[in-house]
């Protein structure tokens, strides 16, 4: 059907892809280079998301199943240099905070200024707390790497949250209350918030530096 020859086009112009890096960089794209398991992880993960998205999944849950699979079979990652893998993940969450950005209405995030603001901090840091508590009391772990714990636990990731909000303000879900603007600009602040108080946490946990310094340092790493 017409299903079959969409994916059968997808999987040519994927092949002539390929193609065209082997013969621009040769044996940089060949298994064992350094760029080949950045391929290898790319086609692995929209071939899953597009296998979810016909059961009704979203895309997001085969790309995680992709990883989960690639990680878990020996050797085939090996080749991937770990800077590459830094610069990658820091630049998917560039990409995803900048797209926010771009996305939010101004005139409505300026009227629910407060309440986005109380969305950033409170969910978060409460959700941290509990985690840290119940570290505390049932797994006995110290204090600090209890909150250590739950400032990891409690970090909203945008490459869900804020993706889930673009479809439902296509939809026309929430736009007239502003709703999918101020959950995007909350679940992206939250990450600030996050890393401060794991910031805030580490330096008490490893006493690298003074804790003033680790406050500061957490917003200025994102």
């Amino acid at each position: 059907g017409k299903d079959a020859l969409n994916y059968a086009t997808y999987l040519f112009l994927l092949g002539m892809l390929y193609l065209g890096l082997w013969f621009l960089l040769k044996d940089d794209v060949l298994p064992g280079s350094k760029f080949f398991p950045v391929f290898l992880v790319w086609l692995v993960a929209t071939i899953f998301s597009r296998i979810v998205a016909l059961i009704g999944l979203p895309p997001l849950v085969g790309m995680l199943l992709a990883g989960m699979l690639l990680i878990n079979v020996p050797e085939v990652l090996d080749s991937l240099d770990p800077k590459w893998s830094d610069t990658i993940r820091a630049t998917g969450l560039a990409v995803i905070l900048m797209r926010s950005g771009l996305e939010l209405d101004l005139t409505v995030f300026k009227t629910l200024g407060w309440a986005t603001l109380r969305l950033t901090v409170l969910p978060g840091v409460a959700e941290a707390v509990g985690v840290g508590l119940v570290s505390r009391f049932i797994f006995d772990l110290p204090w600090d790497y209890s909150f250590l714990l739950g400032f990891i636990v409690g970090a909203v990731s945008p490459a869900i949250v804020v993706i889930g909000m673009f479809d439902l303000q296509r939809r026309g879900y929430g736009v007239d209350k502003g709703i999918p603007s101020m959950v995007v600009a909350a679940s992206s602040f939250d990450d600030v918030v996050a890393i401060t108080g794991y910031s805030v946490a580490s330096g008490l946990a490893y006493s690298s530096g003074s804790v003033a310094w680790s406050a500061v340092k957490g917003p200025l790493n994102v």
